[in-house]
């Protein structure tokens, strides 16, 4: 008999099998046990913790030879096809490779026919978030009045990319991921039925690092077993999947808390001369730092089976806000990581800065000023106080365009920008609530761009301007009006035979 994968053989064949997922399991037995058959339903949730395995277990609840039954008996025929994944009647279907319109119109094609030798035919297509818009969209009239014989299930690590059409025409159950303390029990059960040598610690491991993703956790321990003949350690797990050990952290961690840029340097070249992945570093990274944080606030930490001495040494080195701020600072480090090249000068600066947090001090500095009488003062909690208020002067004139001016150019971008830096202030006349600007360059402007200074002017303000721009070409023709209208104006004939005017305009 071929060798079958630990994944694949403690796959779970009944609702009861299933690890952590209890509020889908216990739904569902209670729909196949009163005959509530939905027609579709969408399995939404990480990878790893069992919607696949559910798919298949209530297709075996549908087509049990012995009735629509919560508890499929795995005996007959039906059951056995869908285990060994040879029924005609339950088809999988990967969702990334079948992606396009002409497989869907194949499949609704497909549904009108009768089952083969089953009670339903049931569809299940994994990461269904993977098909065109096309695709979807050819199955929304099937979803909605499908064949009384034909029961859809999709399954999703990505639901909000699934359309809200193809939703609403579903039931969502929502699979979460599974704790530690479920994943470590079922790996137990897995080294007991197997044989497999390997510690507590190890084991323990290997659960948190599966971060509640069962198969991965089974994935690994079986890749262990290849590596090994002996019992596993934490040492084989550290050479095959390459996690630092935690000494790296903590002389790290120690040289940023004695604000030890060289240590904190040197350490660092150690990580990378030992080829450690960058990725892998900076979640260890965060994981050790939360670690801290636990020990200090008292809190158990669930990931560990007992506490190290020397993390409980180094928390109450610190206190709570500088552990946050170190904390904040490598989960900013790893999202920095994915867009630059210069991976190492991130780490070091990263890392620098958290040596640098305000009042990061050891407690034995602490200790050594209570000793020698130094008074200490401790900070009084709350609220700051407000800065004292400085009335403004009101903003007229020249002065109120140079506010408008830094306000939009603040945020503004494209045209506006260009626009605000082209113009020139010329009147503000209050009565009036008119803001006039000159627009030399004769830059290009819309309604928009002057709505825009408009809305900025009445923040600052509190009450609505009116803005206009006017060009040189403009305010020639206004000069021309009115010379014009001037023109044969008694004054004006006076003044001009007074100076000897000749010619205007």
């Amino acid at each position: 008999m071929a060798y079958i994968v630990l994944a694949r053989k403690y796959r779970p064949q009944t609702f009861e099998e299933v690890v952590g997922q209890e509020h889908v399991t216990r739904t569902l037995k209670n729909a196949l046990k009163e005959g509530k058959i939905g027609h579709a339903y969408l399995f939404a949730g990480p990878r790893g913790v069992g919607k696949t395995s559910v798919a298949r277990i209530l297709a075996k609840a549908l087509n049990c030879e012995k009735g629509i039954t919560p508890e499929p008996c795995n005996k007959c025929e039906r059951c056995r096809e869908i285990t060994e994944g040879r029924s005609v009647d339950v088809l999988e279907i990967d969702g990334a490779s079948n992606r396009k319109i002409e497989e869907i119109r194949n499949l609704r094609e497909g549904v009108g026919y009768a089952p083969a030798n089953s009670r339903y035919k049931v569809y299940i297509i994994d990461e269904v978030h993977m098909l065109t818009n096309e695709a979807f969209n050819a199955l929304l009239k099937t979803l909605e009045e499908p064949p009384p014989h034909v029961v859809f299930i999709f399954a999703t690590t990505e639901p909000h990319r699934v359309p809200a059409t193809i939703m609403s025409r579903c039931q969502r159950f929502d699979f979460r991921k599974l704790t530690t303390g479920e994943i470590l029990k079922r790996l137990k059960e897995i080294k007991e039925k197997e044989g497999i040598k390997i510690t507590d610690e190890a084991l323990n491991l290997i659960a948190y690092r599966a971060d509640g993703a069962l198969r991965d956790a089974e994935v690994a321990i079986e890749q262990l077993t290849a590596y090994t003949e002996d019992e596993i350690s934490l040492q084989d797990i550290k050479e095959v999947f390459g996690f630092i050990d935690k000494s790296f952290y903590i002389e790290l961690i120690k040289g940023v808390i004695e604000q030890d840029d060289r240590k904190i340097i040197s350490e660092i070249e150690n990580i990378f001369e030992q080829g450690f992945d960058l990725k892998e570093f900076v979640v260890g990274l965060i994981d050790f730092l939360r670690e801290l944080l636990l020990s200090r606030l008292d809190v158990k930490n669930p990931f560990s089976i007992e506490e190290d001495p020397e993390i409980k040494r180094m928390a109450g080195s610190t206190d709570e806000d500088n552990l946050v701020a170190m904390l904040n600072l490598a989960v900013e480090l790893e999202r920095s990581l994915r867009y630059i090249n210069y991976s190492r000068a991130m780490v070091e600066l990263y890392l620098l800065k958290m040596a640098r947090i305000p009042y990061i001090k050891k407690v034995s500095e602490l200790i050594s000023g209570a000793e020698k009488g130094t008074p200490s003062v401790e900070a009084k909690k709350g609220k700051p106080e407000p800065p004292p208020r400085i009335e403004e002067e009101p903003l007229t004139g020249e002065k109120l365009w140079e506010r408008i001016k830094e306000e939009i150019l603040k945020k503004a971008s494209g045209g506006l920008r260009t626009l605000v830096n082209s113009v020139v202030f010329e009147n503000f006349d209050k009565n009036e609530k008119r803001l006039l600007l000159s627009n030399p360059r004769k830059t290009a402007h819309t309604d928009e761009h002057i709505f825009q200074i408009e809305s900025v002017a009445k923040d600052i303000l509190g009450y609505e301007i009116r803005v206009s721009i006017t060009t040189p070409v403009q305010e020639q023709k206004r000069d021309e009006r009115i010379g014009k209208g001037l023109i044969g104006h008694p004054l004006v004939n006076k003044a001009v035979k007074l100076f000897g005017v000749e010619d205007i305009y």
